[in-house]
């Protein structure tokens, strides 16, 4: 469970949420991997 919040800080840092489409983008990856 840690390494998924780990990837989403990452992810974070790497793509703030700049428009609403990113959410969208950022959770099926974090989901399935």
């Amino acid at each position: 469970f840690r390494s998924a919040f780990f990837f989403f800080f990452f992810f974070f840092f790497s793509h703030p949420p700049s428009s609403s489409s990113w959410c969208y983008k950022s959770l099926p990856p974090l989901i399935f991997p």
